[in-house]
């Protein structure tokens, strides 16, 4: 196969049911195969070399993250700003403004729902009794 043909082909999960162009084998839709864009024919994986860039990837590969750590990254952020808001506004008494007021509701929700997800994933984390 020529290097215009190569990149012309792509493989991926069939959704509709296909004849292999090489073999004439049926591919049921939900097979991996190879899709040439340019004639809009598959054939199966047998039949053409595949590179890395056009494997699919596997769902192991997936990281879930840690719950409620965007929750988390936005009440920091807000936290921040407000806090160098008010020492931008009063220079002098912009510490001690902060330090004697609370967070307004907006940003002590965001707090709340971090709370709540880490409480949850400390729990399923512990043992059963």
């Amino acid at each position: 196969m020529d290097e215009k043909g190569a990149a012309d082909e792509k493989r991926m999960r069939l959704r509709y049911a296909g004849t292999c162009r090489s073999c004439g084998a049926d591919l049921p839709a939900g097979t991996d195969a190879l899709y040439e864009r340019s004639s809009k024919t598959v054939s199966c994986l047998s039949h053409g070399a595949t590179s890395d860039a056009n494997r699919l990837p596997h769902p192991e590969a997936i990281d879930p993250g840690v719950p409620g750590a965007s929750a988390r990254r936005e009440f920091e952020r807000r936290r921040v700003r407000r806090e160098e808001r008010i020492r931008t506004a009063h220079p002098k008494l912009g510490g001690f403004i902060h330090a004697i007021t609370d967070d307004p509701q907006s940003i002590r929700s965001w707090s709340a729902g971090t709370i709540d997800r880490l409480d949850h994933v400390l729990a399923s984390d512990l043992p059963s009794a």
